[in-house]
């Protein structure tokens, strides 16, 4: 890799898993805008709920934790590569869960049209957003050192 462009790797794939969600929310919401209701009471028909926002939270708390696991297990003595290497990994799974969680509730907004659903998609999309990659966090998140940091964008 070149030295500069280290994060750009990670700065696409965060931006294909945002925009993933945000077209397929879109694209549901446009399929089912006539229908669209709000309700958020328990005895529903539909065993959806409250089962997939719990999971969108659960999603969020998974994702955050095994993130955080995948991290303290990089050895700090590895090369900037190496660790730039398993960063990735433990992004990606923290990204994956938090997709997760996000496309489970917008399908099951596509299938009730209940926006309880698309209020739960929304959670794992704001704390998916709120992880976007940036030089200080990886700095922070891998405990580097100079002259690593200086080879990040």
């Amino acid at each position: 890799m070149q030295s500069g462009n280290k994060l750009k790797p990670i700065k696409m794939i965060h931006l294909a898993f945002c925009a993933a969600i945000g077209i397929f929310a879109i694209t549901v919401f446009s399929i089912v805008k006539d229908q669209v209701h709000f309700d958020a009471c328990f005895d529903q028909d539909i065993g959806l709920y409250p089962l997939f926002p719990i999971m969108a939270a659960f999603s969020v708390f998974a994702g955050i934790m095994l993130f955080n696991k995948q991290i303290s297990l990089v050895e700090r003595s590895a090369d900037l590569d190496a660790k730039l290497t398993k960063y990735q990994v433990a992004f990606l799974i923290r990204c994956a869960f938090l997709e997760g969680g996000s496309l489970m509730n917008i399908s099951a907004f596509l299938i009730s049209a209940n926006l309880v659903f698309l209020l739960a998609a929304i959670v794992p999309f704001v704390f998916l957003v709120k992880y976007r990659p940036s030089k200080t966090e990886v700095i922070e998140d891998l405990d580097l050192q100079y002259p690593d940091t200086e080879q990040l964008d």
